[in-house]
């Protein structure tokens, strides 16, 4: 039977161990793939960052604000971004007729509306022009898009893309960092069914890898910490299990120190010498005994504590025979 309980508290001992390092493992995996997760938002700017832009058309040209979104989803400073304005336009003839027109982008620091008069941070203006068709292929497109555009699946337009900047970067700091865009056509009759500002990333280096290659970065950077945080706990076990094995080794020795119990010199050398002289005067040893032991405890219940050895004098042993 003894046999068979520890083997059955052994079992389950291992069981418990294996229960707590499988658990623990995984607990650490979880750890390491949120903390991927985290280094990847904080570390890997957004590709493409997309706004939408509302055009205002009074005054003397076609113009806009918009303050520049700022976080680790979307623009970073000190990040190189390709920056284009993309403008959808009809394809109408007035469109044609006015020919060129200018696109404007300036970055300005502050907030949007309270500084119409500041100095822009920096100004870029390029020219576009919708494409030109011949009226034979102006007219061949006509009929083969008419039932989608009767439809309404689609519309006669085009887009057109001006590139404005070209690795431009962001500084930090509030004078020196863009806070808002302002973006203005040059031509006031120029019809314009939509616009939008976009932001392409120039990514570098381990950024570079980590978005082209998200799902081998992913097992890879995952594994690498997943990897260092069982190396942690095992130190950290080990740190504690020595220190806990050393305070353990401690405690019995303290606790198997004799105590020292004084006693009056005087009393016990008296008492020596009297217990000898009366043990080697008894002779029946039986009865002188049990006498002992009766005025023994006969004085325990009289003193309240028990004495460290008893003395008898000789006159009340000859007393007592």
């Amino acid at each position: 039977m003894r046999k068979s309980g520890s083997s059955y508290t052994d079992v389950l001992r291992a069981l418990l161990n294996s229960v707590a390092l499988v658990g623990s493992l995984t607990a650490l995996l979880g750890v390491s793939a949120l903390s991927f997760i985290i280094f990847y938002y904080y570390n890997v700017p957004a590709h493409q960052v997309l706004m939408p832009v509302h055009l205002q058309f009074h005054g003397d040209a076609p113009w806009a604000k918009l303050d520049l979104p700022f976080s680790p989803n979307k623009l970073l400073t000190g990040q190189p971004y390709d920056i284009s304005i993309d403008i959808a336009l009809p394809d109408s003839p007035n469109n044609h007729q006015i020919g060129n027109f200018m696109v404007s982008l300036e970055f300005f620091a502050g907030v949007a509306g309270e500084s119409d008069g500041d100095v822009p941070l920096i100004a870029s203006s390029r020219p576009n022009i919708l494409r030109y068709k011949s009226p034979a292929i102006h007219w061949s497109g006509t009929v083969l898009k008419a039932g989608a555009v009767l439809g309404g699946w689609t519309r006669e337009e085009q887009h057109l893309s001006t590139r404005l900047y070209e690795g431009y970067t962001f500084d930090a700091g509030w004078r020196s960092s863009s806070h808002y865009a302002r973006i203005s056509l040059s031509s006031p009759e120029l019809a314009v069914y939509s616009c939008s500002l976009r932001f392409q990333s120039r990514l570098q280096g381990l950024a570079w890898w980590l978005y082209n290659y998200r799902l081998p970065s992913f097992f890879v950077f995952s594994s690498l910490f997943w990897l260092s945080s069982v190396l942690f706990t095992i130190v950290t076990w080990f740190g504690v299990s020595m220190v806990g094995g050393r305070r353990a080794s401690t405690l019995p020795s303290a606790l198997s120190k004799p105590k020292i119990k004084v006693e009056d010199s005087s009393e016990s050398s008296t008492s020596d010498d009297a217990t000898s002289t009366s043990f080697f005067a008894l002779d029946s040893g039986q009865r002188a005994q049990e006498n002992l032991q009766r005025r023994a405890s006969a004085a325990r219940r009289h003193s309240g504590f028990t004495p460290a050895r008893i003395v008898i004098k000789k006159e009340e042993e000859a007393d007592d025979y």
